[in-house]
């Protein structure tokens, strides 16, 4: 079992799970079975997390990370540009998870503290858009007004569903869009309803990869869909949850690509999801960087 001399926990208790906090003195104890001294911080408002790991970066080894897929993405940001980074280990409190879904680490929290008091340390890419870090995903297009669509208690009644209802409440209002991207050096224009750049595997618990597709190989995985009706949609679900060959889609529908430098530019500045988290907008300078990360993962 590897050690850790000093950590720090950063729990958001108004995450998806909302038992999380009742429960913290559990985790704590399964915790420091692998760390010397654990520092705990609670977040009470938007950007804590990102405050908290930039913070504490200097002094500890390791942060875990109990929140939803936004209090994760605070972190990477927090600690996105230091030279000497603390290892992340996320643990799955909120309503999707994606990441800890990528990371192959139990999405019971109970369980993934056991997991990861015994686990190991893996290399994973950053992608830094613009001067910002995102970790999973970014969108553009359809998925913006699904995220924007998600009411909190939509999230906590229907969790991971509720980005089926909001795609659906979304294209009623959703556009075709043209734009300009460069993948490496080859350019690409054309119309859209959607644009997605992925690191990880998964958006709203549905695994994604329709390309092959790895945590650390320094290259994301580019989705384009072209049209957007209530068929086109389930042309695109369909695709997504098939278990068997992902390499058979509609090109009319959609296309793939791969790129380490991906630019999106838009005929006229369109908000950016990252995350799940819509905080910026075109256009997007996209730079995978490989093993910029290291997180703990079950062994």
């Amino acid at each position: 079992m590897r050690k850790f001399r000093k950590a720090l926990l950063i729990y958001n208790e108004l995450a998806g799970q909302t038992n999380a906090a009742s429960n913290l003195g559990e985790y704590t104890t399964l915790l420091t079975q692998s760390v010397e001294e654990l520092l705990v911080r609670k977040t009470t408002k938007k950007g804590d997390a990102k405050e908290l790991s930039f913070e504490y970066s200097s002094i500890v080894d390791i942060i875990f990370v109990l929140g939803g897929d936004g209090t994760l993405h605070e972190v990477i940001n927090g600690i996105g540009d230091i030279v000497k980074r603390p290892i992340i280990a996320p643990l799955p409190g909120g309503t999707c998870n994606d990441m800890t879904r990528s990371l192959n680490i139990p999405q019971e929290i109970h369980r993934a503290c056991e997991a990861l008091s015994t686990g190991k340390v893996i290399h994973v890419d950053g992608v830094k858009m613009n001067n910002q870090y995102f970790i999973n995903f970014l969108g553009v297009g359809l998925i913006v007004e699904a995220s924007k669509n998600r009411s909190s208690t939509e999230k906590s009644l229907l969790g991971s569903i509720s980005y089926y209802v909001s795609a659906l409440k979304s294209i009623g209002n959703s556009e075709t869009f043209s734009y300009s991207m460069t993948l490496d050096q080859e350019k690409r224009t054309g119309d859209a309803v959607m644009i997605l750049v992925t690191n990880g595997h998964y958006i709203g618990t549905n695994n994604i990869p329709i390309q092959e597709s790895s945590l650390n190989d320094g290259v994301g995985e580019v989705y384009v869909i072209k049209k957007t009706d209530f068929a086109t949609l389930m042309e695109v679900i369909k695709i997504v949850a098939s278990k068997k060959n992902h390499l058979n889609y509609n090109p009319n529908v959609l296309t793939c690509y791969k790129a380490s430098h991906i630019v999106i530019e838009t005929d006229k500045p369109m908000p950016l999801d990252m995350d799940g988290e819509v905080s910026s907008s075109t256009p997007a300078n996209i730079q995978f960087l490989q093993d910029h990360f290291q997180f703990l993962v079950p062994s």
